[in-house]
Order: structure tokens, then C-alpha cells, then sequence
């Protein structure tokens, strides 16, 4: 029964360990011209997508209006075994920018511990 508990906890503080790990850290460069090169007038803001299926996965806006060129997703949807891919679009005057490109990141699965306290009798 010992063993039991004991191998409950380590599991319980795996998976604790491995949800807390299980984050996005997305950065970008500050949009400061239009398509044409000129400088842009008015504040940018900033809208995050996700696709939680891989890069040929729909998108979905996870993030609106950020003022900052940071975003960490901390989704449900990134568990072992998944992809997250992501894009931003800028907003400036109240036009939208194309995607930026595609970026993406694997969760791989946690490698468990080796076995311990084998015996032989």
C-alpha cells in the first residue's frame, strides 16, 4: 500500500510539474511602417492566433489589442503530444495587417524516471 501512495505522488507531481512547463512564449518585432515603408501614425496593436492542431490547423484569435510584442499561451491545448502554431496580425487606424509567418511548438512527452528498488530474491 506504501508503494502505491508513494507511486500516486510521483505521478500527481509529474503531471503538476508537466502542466506548469506546458507554455507558449511568443515574441515578435514592432510594427512601425505600412506595406509601403512609410512610418504609420496612429498606436499598434496586437492579435495572437493559435492553432492547437498543427500548422495546417485552424487559427483562432487567443489574443486581442495587446500594446506589447510578447504573448505567453498557457492553453489547456498544450499538453504532450501536441503542436501549437501560431501567427499575429498588427492593427493600426483600424486596418488589420496580413498573418505574420507561422511559428511552432512541439510538447513532447516527459520521459518518466527508471524504475528504482528492484529486487531479486
Amino acid at each position: 500500500m506504501r508503494n502505491l501512495f508513494c507511486l500516486l505522488t510521483l505521478l500527481a507531481a509529474t503531471a503538476a510539474m508537466a502542466a506548469s512547463t506546458n507554455t507558449s512564449v511568443l515574441n515578435w518585432n514592432a510594427v512601425t511602417t505600412d506595406t509601403s515603408g512609410n512610418p504609420l501614425a496612429n498606436s499598434v496593436t496586437y492579435n495572437v492566433l493559435a492553432s492547437y492542431t498543427g500548422a495546417t490547423g485552424t487559427y483562432s484569435q487567443i489574443a486581442t489589442s495587446l500594446t506589447t510584442t510578447t504573448y505567453t499561451d498557457s492553453s489547456a491545448s498544450l499538453v504532450p503530444g501536441s503542436t501549437a502554431c501560431y501567427e499575429v496580425t498588427a492593427t493600426a487606424g483600424g486596418v488589420t495587417s496580413a498573418a505574420s509567418n507561422s511559428a511552432c511548438k512541439t510538447f513532447p512527452f516527459p520521459t518518466p524516471s527508471a524504475p528504482s528498488g528492484l529486487t531479486v530474491k
